[in-house]
């Protein structure tokens, strides 16, 4: 062995104990911080004195007690085992009747613990352990199961009247629940808990700790959380072979990062979707399932039947007149010529629906689409932002590269998705998946020859065109082309290969073209209409009126609303209770809730306007800028014709995004070319730029599989699961 390979050899062990050394150093701070950080409660209750309270014998409202813990919740203003004095109060709780009924006449469930200040000889109290079995299920549908919120009222030496916490919930299956941690001012005299759970329901109660000792209780997945956070930290920094690497370099162990990057972002998404029994037993609207079952019995209208009713109103796609004169319609679905149709694209039911159901006569989920077309979408960002930087930008880094993939894909939309797979959702992120892979084909065209040239034109093509059966008004994007194919074909010296690129362009649109103009022609009568006119929902989509209104109003909460933010889980607030009409109040507008516009929760978008300056590759400015104007006329549509809807971001926030990327990659380029101090500077302050918004974008965009006031939420499809996530995060 030659003294090189011997140090080459020595090199490569150095690494791989590095990387060891590394690896150990990172289990070892996220097991620090799991038992410091994320269980400092249990530490700090390590010093408490606990002082055990009588389960029985305690006044009590809207509750029977029946011994050995076991308490009933009544509708009656039980005064419990203590029988109280005419004129003598139980309580001052904040509904100011000071005898345990509520504002509504009904009683207050709540347990008062009295005469505390005997009990523990006047210490202080810091917590309270309740160790409590709730019931499996409560008799509201679809709501909280095994939950129990307990207000906690105390009075203390500054309180003569009782203050209240807020709602805390106990989960009898989960041990971080039962500690309620309290501030108080001075000596506590008395604590009334009041509980939640509806008229009839036991709860028994097996035990009250003042100053609990709060167990270390160790969450795998936060454990996980904090390695990933901490290896990504690691990975990013500085002096990280990522920032030493470039993009367009080929390397085996890359693919292993691509992989990395599905199982983390997708998995989990799985995980909660496959353990969420709301979104897997009761979703609805189900579009895609019925086209299924028609197009197996040879036609194209749904099979069942409008109500005859409909062919007699003046206007049955007048909602208020449907509500007014009672005649049902099937919500969101094309009525024609007295037949429901599905006037959403039918490419995903030929992909996914269709085959299943003529296969094996069952129906698919609408989450494994939305789940494939989240597994493609990132594939699909990251080789095309590898392919632009192959062709504009060659030495842009590997980590760039990474974060820019994350940014589009967490911006893109798809958590939003994968937290509500349902009909709606299917047709928005399969066009997403399909954009990004037909840009990627042409894109990678562009470095490509002879027949692969041909193939890869040819390939981008055929997906550009599917997404007029999916996605109608994306096909908008196919005016990409233009940017990427103009100079190139015009520019070139060989006409038989300009006139191939030109064909392999153009041919692909012609046969699904074809194919989607009978349908709708077969439909509606004429090749050109899709249907969204018939659609059955909040108006008549005819008549709405081009309005500066809309305009307004889509441009500030799709591109510029500020996010409503919380500092409890989730720590995103939805805004509003979903629809309202707008506030300029000219006209009727459906809007929707918005969590955030676009501009402040993808920092990135603040790159754009270094498109427009005259400096970089043109051809690369000029995609960017097409790329913007194409996603902005969007924007207007959707404005104009569909209103404020959350998930209708997507059709222009991967544009927007993609178009950021472009516009990065010119700022580096640049960036690269200045020398000194001055340009290490600006490089550092670009590099911190990038990564404060990867860190905002992956915190922000994380809540959106926890939200509770969506349609399909966790809390409700598995609350075990979501409380345990919960107090994974709500620690304090």
């Amino acid at each position: 062995m030659s003294d090189q390979s011997r140090q080459e050899e020595a090199n490569q062990t150095k690494k791989y104990a590095n990387l060891v050394k590394a690896a150990v150093i990172i289990v070892i701070a996220a097991f620090a911080v799991e038992i410091l950080v994320f269980n400092f409660r249990s530490v700090q209750s390590m010093f408490y004195k606990e002082i055990p309270v009588p389960i029985d014998g305690h006044l009590m409202t809207g509750m029977k007690y029946f011994g050995e813990g076991v308490f009933k919740f009544t509708p009656d203003d039980v005064k419990g085992v203590n029988i109280l004095k005419d004129g003598e109060t139980q309580s001052e709780l904040e509904y100011g009747t000071g005898d345990g009924v509520d504002e509504d006449g009904n009683a207050v469930h709540a347990l008062y613990l009295t005469h505390l200040d005997e009990l523990t000889g006047n210490a202080d109290i810091h917590n309270i352990k309740l160790d409590v079995e709730t019931p499996d299920s409560i008799d509201m549908p679809f709501a909280e199961s095994g939950v129990l919120y307990v207000k906690t009222h105390i009075k203390d030496a500054g309180n003569d009247l009782y203050e209240h916490l807020e709602a805390h919930p106990v989960i009898q299956t989960n041990e971080a629940s039962k500690y309620i941690f309290m501030q108080t001012s001075g000596k506590v005299s008395a604590i009334v808990t009041e509980f939640s759970l509806s008229n009839g329901v036991l709860v028994t109660v097996k035990g009250i700790t003042l100053n609990a000792h709060r167990p270390v209780i160790f969450s795998f997945w936060r454990f996980l959380l904090t390695v990933f956070v901490f290896f990504a930290v690691y990975a990013l920094r500085p002096s990280s072979i990522l920032w030493r690497m470039e993009a367009t370099e080929k390397a085996s162990w890359k693919k292993y990062v691509l992989l990395g990057l599905c199982i983390v972002y997708i998995m989990p998404a799985w995980i909660l979707i496959r353990d969420n029994a709301y979104l897997t037993n009761f979703v609805e609207f189900n579009p895609y399932q019925d086209l299924a079952e028609a197009l197996s019995d040879g036609h194209l209208f749904i099979n069942e039947e409008p109500d005859p009713a409909l062919a007699s109103l003046s206007n049955p796609y007048d909602d208020s007149l449907r509500e007014a004169t009672g005649v049902y319609a099937k919500w969101d679905y094309a009525y024609y010529k007295g037949r429901y149709y599905v006037y959403f694209g039918i490419i995903p039911c030929l992909i996914f629906y269709l085959p299943i159901y003529a296969l094996l006569g069952t129906h698919m989920p609408n989450s494994i689409p939305v789940l494939c077309s989240a597994v493609f979408l990132l594939i699909g960002i990251y080789g095309l932002i590898r392919a632009l930087a192959l062709v504009y930008y060659p030495k842009l880094k590997y980590a760039v590269l990474l974060i820019l993939t994350t940014l589009i894909y967490f911006g893109s939309q798809i958590p939003f998705f994968l937290n509500q797979p349902d009909g709606y959702a299917v047709p928005v992120a399969c066009a997403e998946a399909m954009l990004v892979w037909a840009l990627y084909f042409w894109v990678s065209s562009l470095k490509a020859e002879g027949w692969k040239l041909y193939a890869r034109i040819a390939a981008g093509s055929f997906i550009m065109a599917l997404i007029a059966g999916t996605r109608p008004n994306m096909e908008i994007y196919a005016l990409l082309a233009v940017p990427l194919f103009a100079g190139k074909i015009k520019a070139s010296p060989d006409r038989k290969t300009a006139a191939g690129s030109v064909a392999a362009l153009i041919l692909p649109f012609i046969p699904v073209a074809a194919g989607l103009m009978y349908y709708n022609a077969a439909r509606f009568g004429s090749v050109f209409d899709f249907g969204n006119n018939y659609n059955m929902t909040v108006s008549d989509i005819s008549l709405n009126p081009l309005s500066l209104d809309k305009l307004l109003i889509g441009v500030y909460e799709y591109l510029l609303k500020l996010p409503d933010l919380n500092y409890a889980f989730p720590f995103i607030a939805i805004p509003g209770d979903g629809t309202s009409v707008n506030s300029f109040g000219h006209c009727f507008m459906h809007m929707e809730y918005i969590f955030a516009g676009l501009l402040p929760v993808n920092l990135t978008l603040l790159a754009i306007p270094a498109l427009f300056f005259r400096a970089g590759n043109k051809q690369l400015r000029f995609f960017g800028i097409t790329a913007v104007a194409t996603a902005l006329i969007l924007l207007v549509f959707d404005s104009e014709s569909a209103g404020i809807v959350y998930r209708y971001e997507a059709d222009f926030s991967l544009t927007l995004l993609i178009a950021s990327a472009a516009a990065l990659m010119l700022i580096i380029q640049k960036a690269d070319g200045y020398e000194g101090e001055g340009g290490t500077a600006v490089r550092k302050l670009i590099r911190f730029f990038i990564l404060a918004a990867i860190a905002w974008s992956f915190v922000y965009h994380f809540n959106f599989y926890f939200l509770s006031g969506l349609k399909y939420p966790l809390i409700w499809g598995n609350s075990d699961l979501y409380y345990r996530i919960y107090y994974a995060f709500m620690f304090l």
